[in-house]
């Protein structure tokens, strides 16, 4: 081979060396995966979804590009606007006047709605006492309740939307000097029943087998906390085919006597569950049996990792 020909062979060598590392530069060294906000040049942060960049992730709070900025912050004017002025029901306010310990009078009690980053939180105003109430999607209104009518105390609820309509209820008491946080609950108060004795009853989601809600009990103790009133198990009625074959025990206590086997295509009911671990269902005769499940909803005692929607048509899957 020629000297001529071996430096030819050397200098396209060098080219395609230096093309694939300029290549490779490109790709680590600006990639389109960290992108940096205008009002955040010290800082980075990550695109969620490249193909629709309107929402990225920064230190855990939502912001978005540059380009949607104002947009966005116009869509947040527009929701502090909504809170400020949605039509209120019975029992729903923003500003009252309420006798909240018996005393004879009244105390002033509102609510005012803050933007921190960009979420709001509901500020609770009782008198000269300011207080931050739990929550980032603030339903825009309180209530006045009366857990208990011999204790000469009403109570202040707050409720939050939270994320997928998962509702919480915050409940407060104000002594005249104090205002005491008494606990939260799910469920919207205006669903919740007050038996005027010291129990509530509201709306619980379960952690469970799919989306199902159970009727949750809450007592109000003697100092003055919101403790939660266990049950062995909790009533439901769901309607589901079986999809596959599966053995039904005694009981939770005992769990290795299988009564019968529901076969696929049986139609059946599951009427309760304790939501912890164990769930009860009846076959059309009557019969009821009991099946258990782990991390939410992997069936038990199968061979391999089997999942309720695998198991069962018909449950809910909402979020």
């Amino acid at each position: 081979m020629s000297d001529n020909k071996k430096i030819y062979i050397y200098l396209g060598s060098g080219i395609i060396f230096l093309v694939i590392v300029f290549l490779l530069m490109n790709k680590f060294l600006f990639s389109k995966d960290v992108v940096n906000l205008g009002k955040e040049q010290d800082k980075t942060v990550t695109v969620v979804d490249e193909q629709n960049q309107d929402t990225i992730l920064f230190e855990g709070s939502p912001y978005v590009p540059v380009d949607n900025q104002e947009q966005f912050e116009s869509d947040l004017s527009s929701y502090s606007d909504y809170l400020e002025n949605k039509p209120l029901e019975f029992n729903q306010y923003r500003k009252v006047e309420e006798d909240l310990n018996g005393d004879g009078k009244k105390e002033n009690i509102s609510i005012e709605f803050k933007q921190i980053d960009y979420s709001y939180v509901a500020i609770l105003h009782v008198d000269n006492i300011v207080t931050t109430t739990p929550g980032h999607v603030p339903s825009g209104h309180f209530g006045i309740v009366d857990i208990d009518k011999s204790d000469n105390q009403k109570e202040i609820v707050v409720t939050d939307e939270g994320d997928s309509s998962d509702y919480t209820t915050t409940f407060y008491q104000y002594d005249g000097q104090n205002l005491k946080l008494l606990g939260t609950t799910q469920g919207l108060y205006e669903n919740m029943t007050f038996d005027g004795k010291g129990k509530l009853t509201t709306q619980t989601r379960a952690s469970i087998l799919d989306t199902w809600f159970f009727a949750d009990d809450y007592s109000l103790s003697t100092n003055n906390t919101l403790v939660n009133i266990p049950k062995y198990f909790y009533a439901r009625d769901t309607e589901v085919t079986l999809l596959q074959a599966l053995a039904l025990k005694r009981s939770p206590q005992d769990d290795s006597t299988v009564i019968t086997t529901l076969q696929k295509g049986e139609i059946a009911r599951i009427i309760a569950c304790d939501n912890k671990k164990w769930c009860q269902i009846e076959k059309k005769d009557g019969l009821k049996g009991w099946f258990a499940v782990k991390d939410y909803a992997t069936m038990v005692d199968f061979s391999e990792v089997v999942y309720a929607t695998e198991v069962f048509e018909g449950l809910s899957n909402a979020d």
